[in-house]
């Protein structure tokens, strides 16, 4: 199984991940876990915080485990001052010939 890869959406479409947390991504212990998709605002600096779940896994501690290593994510910085919304969804082990760091979806993707 692959690395899981990280899909931004919203505001988030286009920026790009600076930090991850020391242990990496997660990886699903599971084949079978669905993707996991939570509303983030992020600060000028890049820092997530105010994290929603809006589509579970359907596992509850992969779930808290996705948000807990979620927070430990930083965005490249912006220029501008203002906090900004969007989606981020943990997608579970891809196949390694598409293992990335992120994948950008445009918001429009998601309807």
């Amino acid at each position: 199984m692959g690395s899981t890869r990280l899909a931004l959406a919203g505001e988030l479409a286009g920026r790009h991940l600076q930090k991850l947390p020391p242990q990496g991504i997660l990886i699903s212990p599971s084949k079978l876990s669905l993707p996991c998709t939570f509303l983030v605002a992020v600060n000028p600096t890049g820092n997530i915080h105010n994290i929603f779940l809006l589509r579970s896994s359907g596992n509850p501690e992969l779930d808290q485990l996705a948000m807990d290593n979620l927070r430990q994510v930083q965005l490249e910085p912006l220029e501008s001052k203002k906090v900004t919304w969007g989606t981020i969804t943990y997608l579970w082990g891809m196949p390694k010939e598409q293992n990335i760091n992120h994948e950008v979806r445009d918001s429009r993707d998601s309807n």
